[in-house]
């Protein structure tokens, strides 16, 4: 046997050295998050940091998971065609929208108001709430 064939991976019992690539917990949890609360888009959209970190705790709270960093939430979306942005000194993703059920979950049970602003007072609640007042 060369020293180059000694190098080679030997075939396994069923006959194939082919394994899947390895993905890290982290890199698995990540993806469950990404895929559980995010849509990429090619349109332009923008979610802040702080509301995707925001809803990336939320999310890890609920699934008992240990958040990482924003380094790793940020270069995961990355690997998906999701740039980070500062415009206006408000630092961004870009190409991601926040999509599923517990999007609106994190809204009502943090209060959030985020990229949403503040509750308008010709919203439907408060207009039924005005309405019912008399």
């Amino acid at each position: 046997m060369t020293h180059q064939e000694a190098l080679l991976p030997r075939p396994s019992a069923a006959g194939s050295s082919i394994r899947p690539p390895h993905r890290s917990p982290l890199t698995q949890h990540l993806e469950h998050f990404l895929r559980a609360t995010t849509t990429v888009t090619t349109d332009g959209a923008l979610v802040s940091l702080d509301e995707l970190e925001g809803l990336y705790v939320y999310w890890c709270s609920l699934n008992g998971q240990d958040p990482a960093a924003t380094e790793d939430v940020v270069s995961a979306l990355e690997q998906q065609g999701v740039e980070p942005v500062t415009r206006d000194g408000v630092d961004y993703v870009e190409g991601l929208v926040l999509t599923g059920g517990l999007v609106i979950d994190f809204i009502l049970a943090c209060e959030f108001t985020g990229a949403w602003g503040d509750p308008s007072a010709y919203g439907p609640a408060t207009a039924l709430d005005t309405g019912t007042a008399c």
